[in-house]
């Protein structure tokens, strides 16, 4: 982040996009540690947070909500995915931005650095999807009854939010995942250990010694 400021001159707000996570705890951390480098925000209300993701230069974050947003106002923006969250790879994929999607923090330079490559082919590719909107209004207007293939919107927001409960199910169960691995090593070292004593047991019936002494156990028993 720092090497981004020197290179571009941009000022970094370090800015929550929610409150009710701990987040701002963990802003304040690295604010404590580069007091002199970054600008660290608070108190602000949704609009203010959304004014300045809106007017950003560039947005560099974890939230799902601050990729849709950025990507709603035109701003670049790298997603910092650090918990392989499947809601933020498949909005990436679905804006097919996937290349601005890292999993580990010494790469957001990396990302931001391919962005200034990338300039010249984005714009190439968004004069390609200019001509493609235009054909599709030329065909409108030629075929005014042919339906136009829409985004289902409905199935999209059940997706996000069937990825979300997924992952609330998943962090519900992680601090029982150790004492599972545990339970499940006992399980097998009693599986081994019964089937070394059901090995002796075998191999004691089939002994001279057990067979020889038979007699003897059937008279014991009828005197019991």
């Amino acid at each position: 982040m720092k090497k981004i400021k020197e290179e571009t001159g941009f000022e970094i707000l370090l800015q929550t996009i929610g409150y009710a996570l701990g987040d701002q705890e963990a802003l304040e951390k690295i604010y404590n540690y580069y007091p002199d480098d970054f600008i660290l925000c608070n108190h602000h209300t949704q609009f203010e947070i959304l004014s300045l993701v809106a007017h950003a230069a560039l947005y560099i974050g974890t939230s799902l909500h601050g990729s849709i947003t950025s990507n709603a106002y035109e701003v670049n923006n790298i997603i910092y995915n650090v918990n392989h969250y499947n809601k933020i790879d498949g909005f990436a994929r679905l804006m097919d931005r996937k290349q601005f999607v890292v999993y580990e923090a010494k790469d957001i330079y990396t990302t931001f650095a391919s962005m200034g490559k990338l300039n010249k082919s984005v714009l190439e590719n968004n004069i390609d999807h200019i001509n493609e909107h235009f054909d599709k209004m030329a065909q409108i207007i030629e075929h005014p009854n042919k339906k136009e293939k829409k985004i289902d919107f409905v199935a999209l927001a059940e997706y996000i939010y069937r990825s979300n409960q997924i992952e609330i199910e998943l962090n519900r169960v992680k601090p029982f995942e150790k004492e599972y691995y545990l339970l499940n090593e006992k399980l097998e070292r009693t599986d081994i250990a019964l089937q070394e004593i059901n090995k002796k047991y075998e191999e004691v019936l089939k002994s001279t010694s057990w067979k020889i002494t038979k007699p003897i156990r059937f008279i014991i028993s009828k005197f019991k």
